[in-house]
């Protein structure tokens, strides 16, 4: 029989100690995935896989799953991607994926631990769940210390685990684990992004961008620092940066470092870095502190830019404003400058002088802080339509200077706008009372003019008219001169015509007649005893006289026209007149003439003065010496006759003689002049251009 009291312990030690056997079972278990847990260290910053894979594989082996896999929310918070899994499944699971209708959604969305025994059934839309048979999965969210979810941790099965707590349990374990190393990793990839990001920016940056200790001692320099240094780098870190300043720039950027450290505030200095073989360039440093935990700057971030064409521009634009205010200040004309509103924002010396103020005491003042309010409202009219038509525009204005004389300004206004676009209006005005004064006497002194200018223009138009009475008069004059000269000349060449037609009568008739009876009487006194028989004794007084008479009838018939003149011209007949000379002078002949003949007019002209000047001078001057002159200029012939005799008094003698006088009036008839001057004592000159052409 059996004892009843005993069976009941036995049964319940076995169940006892079945579940101490469990218990143990799942403490060994748990005491090993805590080991792995410790275990669990990342290589390195981005080496993502090897941690998250040992964390999928404790999944899989701790629960026996079938696919278990670690997952990282996108930042759309709508999609998984995998960064490790553990499958026995086919195809195995892709690196992304939407979990949108998915466990994954509601783990994430709860924040909590979630299992379904019926996952197909719960997730029909589960595409993965279908094709890779699972029956059952948990999940578990991975939760960051803002406690928004960031990824999570899955087990699926194709059947149904026996314990679920346990499942729950090594799953949170592993969750707290993957989560922050999944945060720590999330803050080094975005402190290594920000870090790149930065280090990008600074070397895309135009400026020289550094960082540095709080002592200015600078660890980190992109490339573009060098665009305005040109020794090595090397000479460029820890404080060599600074060593570089120009010395006597020294002692102000230390002086700013030391401030800035103390007070932990921000840098802004400007110096001179020096150059390897070139001027020093000006550079701009501004670096900003960066902060620890406990407040004290610790470090310095900044950049510098170069800054010498700006320094430069600025030095030229003070220059340019000194030169601008000497020029103006020495300008005898006034100027000023107003903003839009009217105000006075620049006065020259002249100006400032003119109108008894100080720079200070004008600047932002109106024309109606001056000027008594009809005048500022000139002023201003005047200054609106110069801003409205945008040109420059001229005015004359009357203000008054502070000695209450009004004065006449002519005004040169314009507008202008500053490189900010601010709208400007610029003045120069000269004083032109005294002008004005000037013109008023000027317009009283034409009225006076003008109104003598009348009476004087009616004089002159009696007077014109008397003048063109004259003219007429004076025209009829030379109509009737004219005429006279041609009728003097027609009986010039009427009485050369004759005297020509008297020679050659006396040269045919009388010279022959007696030159034949000569040669009869001469042949008979040959016949009858010669010269010296009683006929040619008889006869020598009747052939002496013959000849006497042959002679002076050829003597006469060349007085009245040579012939020498008609056959040859002017030149070969001035020299017959020479060489029929028996007296004591001496005659030179000098000629230079580029016609062969003239006219006979003038060639008979030329000859009858010479032979006038030549018959006085060997009857009256007692010259030694008479010389000729016959030469021919730009068409006229001039004909000199000078000797070096007792002379005359040329009034005197014309009057009371023919010779002169007609030498002057062939001269005159052929249109040329004669001059005729004589000093006693000093000899005599005839002078007598005449033109070449016809007349």
């Amino acid at each position: 029989m059996q004892n009843p009291t005993k069976s009941e312990p036995t049964a319940d030690s076995a169940a006892l100690r079945s579940q101490v056997e469990s218990l143990e079972r799942q403490l060994a278990a748990a005491q090993g995935l805590l080991q792995h847990v410790v275990n669990l260290t990342p290589r390195g910053t981005g080496e993502r896989e090897p941690f998250f894979r040992a964390i999928a594989e404790l999944v899989a082996e701790q629960l026996g799953t079938d696919c278990a896999l670690v997952g990282e929310c996108t930042p759309s918070q709508r999609s998984m991607r995998v960064l490790a899994a553990v499958a026995d499944v086919q195809p195995p699971p892709e690196r992304s994926y939407s979990f949108v209708g998915t466990p994954s959604e509601q783990v994430i969305a709860n924040l909590e631990f979630k299992f379904h025994a019926d996952a197909r059934q719960a997730f029909p839309n589960d595409e993965r769940l279908v094709a890779w048979g699972i029956q059952s999965c948990a999940g578990v969210p991975l939760v960051d210390g803002g406690g928004a979810a960031i990824g999570t941790i899955v087990a699926k099965w194709r059947a149904v685990p026996e314990d679920v707590p346990f499942v729950q349990r090594t799953l949170a374990l592993l969750a707290r684990r993957a989560e922050r190393e999944l945060e720590r990793m999330r803050a080094e990839e975005t402190l290594i992004a920000s870090e790149t990001r930065f280090r990008t920016l600074c070397e895309a940056a135009p400026l020289g961008i550094f960082e540095c200790d709080a002592r200015g001692y600078a660890d980190y320099i992109n490339s573009h620092w060098f665009d305005a240094h040109d020794y090595p780098a090397k000479d460029h870190f820890g404080s060599g940066w600074i060593q570089l300043t120009h010395p006597d720039d020294m002692p102000g950027i230390q002086e700013a470092w030391h401030k800035a450290f103390a007070s932990r505030s921000p840098i802004l200095h400007e110096y001179r870095s020096l150059q390897p073989g070139k001027e020093a360039r000006w550079l701009r440093v501004m670096a900003t502190p960066i902060s620890a935990s406990g407040g004290s700057a610790t470090r310095y971030v900044g950049c510098v830019e170069d800054i010498t064409d700006r320094k430069l521009a600025e030095l030229a634009q003070r220059e340019s404003e000194l030169r601008f205010r000497a020029f103006m200040d020495n300008n005898p004309a006034i100027a000023f400058m107003k903003d839009a509103q009217g105000r006075r924002v620049y006065n020259n010396r002249h100006y400032l002088e003119r109108f008894q103020v100080s720079a200070e005491e004008l600047l932002g003042k109106t024309d109606f802080d001056m000027f008594e309010p009809e005048v500022a409202e000139r002023l201003k009219k005047a200054d609106a339509e110069v801003m409205q038509s945008g040109k420059s525009i001229q005015f004359e204005e009357d203000v008054p200077t502070p000695d209450g004389v009004m004065r006449h300004w002519l005004v040169y206004k314009f507008p202008f706008v500053d490189p900010f676009q601010n709208q400007f209006l610029g003045g120069v005005a000269i004083d032109i009372t005294h002008r004005r004064e000037m013109e008023e006497a000027l317009r009283e002194a034409r009225d006076e003019l003008e109104e003598r200018v009348s009476e004087r223009t009616a004089d002159l138009t009696k007077t014109n008219a008397r003048l063109k009475q004259e003219v007429l008069d004076r025209k009829k004059a030379e109509v009737a001169l004219t005429n006279e000269q041609v009728s003097l000349q027609q009986m010039l060449l009427s009485h050369e015509t004759d005297r020509k037609l008297i020679a050659y009568e006396i040269h045919d008739g009388p010279v022959q007649y007696v030159t034949a009876a000569l040669m009869h009487l001469e042949s008979a006194i040959s016949a009858n005893g010669g010269a010296k028989g009683p006929l040619g004794l008889a006869m020598a007084t009747p052939l002496r006289l013959l000849r006497e008479t042959i002679q002076e009838s050829r003597r006469m018939i060349n007085g009245l026209q040579p012939m020498i003149l008609d056959e040859s011209g002017v030149v070969p007949a001035i020299q017959y007149l020479i060489e029929g000379n028996t007296g004591p002078q001496t005659v030179e002949f000098e000629h230079q003439i580029e016609s062969e003949r003239y006219s006979p007019m003038l060639e008979g002209a030329l000859f009858r003065i010479c032979q006038e000047a030549l018959n006085n001078a060997y009857k009256y001057s007692q010259a030694k010496r008479i010389k000729i002159r016959l030469r021919e200029e730009r068409g006229w012939v001039r004909l000199e006759v000078e000797d070096d005799g007792i002379g005359f008094k040329p009034k005197e003698t014309e009057r009371r003689t023919f010779g002169l006088n007609g030498v002057r009036e062939r001269a005159r008839l052929l249109q040329g002049h004669a001059i005729i001057h004589s000093v006693l004592g000093r000899g005599t000159r005839i002078s007598v251009e005449m033109p070449v052409g016809e007349v």
